[in-house]
């Protein structure tokens, strides 16, 4: 019984460990792309879907659901990346990089919007930009944290056969995962409404 309680608060330190340093990747990613934006004379070239994933709008003359499929698609790539990065035995490298780059389309956007629109745009940044970029973050940190589980599982597995890995696990796996972007499709609704009507 002991050793139970223990491994269960060892595997507890190991997840916010993980979380942790998935936040930081995520607050790196934030810092380099608003120094990207303040590096460069040029910033056009940033504003653009595969940049900002969205994030930033740079045109709000279109309909709801196009707008809708420019903010969950980006979001659905992440998650799909992650996803199926959970099945390889170093799929810890795609889960970060999947949270650095939302990191980056974050801080780009943050940049663009107080470049374009002063500090008039601090509505535009709290009703949009920091609600959108950080609730998408903590999915795809919810994310890459289960990548991460998965890929040392089947790491552990390769390296030192014992047992494989029960279907159980690969279901609550998918579960979770269906879960997220149900979460993020919902997350995309609200941000196209605030977008449509509000700002």
């Amino acid at each position: 019984m002991k050793i139970s309680v223990y491994s269960g608060r060892r595997d507890q330190h190991k997840q916010r460990r993980r979380q942790v340093l998935l936040l930081c990747f995520m607050l790196i990613g934030i810092i380099v792309g608003a120094v990207m934006i303040c590096t460069f004379d040029d910033v056009n070239p940033f504003i653009r879907l595969r940049f900002t994933q969205n994030i930033f709008k740079k045109s709000r003359s279109v309909t709801f659901f196009e707008q809708f499929k420019r903010s969950f698609l980006p979001l659905l790539g992440l998650i799909g990346a992650e996803f199926f990065a959970g099945f390889f035995a170093f799929g810890q490298a795609v889960g970060s990089i999947a949270v650095f780059l939302r990191g980056i389309a974050s801080g780009i956007s943050a940049a663009l919007v107080y470049l374009s629109m002063g500090w008039s745009g601090l509505i535009t940044m709290l009703l949009s930009v920091i609600p959108f970029s950080l609730t998408g973050a903590f999915i795809l940190i919810a994310g890459a944290s289960e990548v991460w589980r998965s890929a040392n599982r089947i790491a552990v597995y390769c390296f030192t056969p014992s047992e494989m890995t029960a279907p159980s696990d690969i279901k609550l796996y998918s579960i979770k995962f269906a879960v997220m972007t149900a979460l993020a499709s919902v997350l995309c609704v609200i941000d196209t409404a605030v977008t449509h009507w509000v700002l």
